[in-house]
């Protein structure tokens, strides 16, 4: 067996490549592709592209989500920790949510 062919996505030089469809999968592009009067490989083409860019901008979305989310738990870590006693505002606790919220300096013991 060549390179080629144990690892075909390792010579990125060759486009080409066969896909196997399952025939609903087939029938649908198939039908789409004639509706838009565009070829089957055009279709597939348009497809794909439209799934990557829809995955770009999903990754995009969660990652503004993620760092919204981060930065309103550490509203809260702040606010929750200005309500403690200072004793246990000096726990390793405290401190150690404190630095991971990035926020305040920890109390210093």
């Amino acid at each position: 067996m060549t390179q080629k062919e144990e690892n075909p996505v390792a010579d990125r030089t060759d486009h080409k490549f066969t896909l196997r469809l399952t025939e609903w999968l087939h029938d649908a592009i198939f039908e789409s592709s004639v509706r838009q009067g565009r070829s089957v490989n055009t279709e597939i083409l348009l497809r794909l592209a439209r799934t990557v860019e829809e995955d770009q901008a999903l990754q995009a979305s969660e990652a503004r989500l993620h760092a919204g989310v981060i930065e309103f738990l550490a509203i809260g870590v702040e606010e929750l920790a200005a309500l403690l006693p200072e004793e246990q505002r000096k726990s390793e606790r405290v401190k150690m949510l404190l630095e991971l919220t990035g926020r305040l300096t920890p109390p210093k013991a």
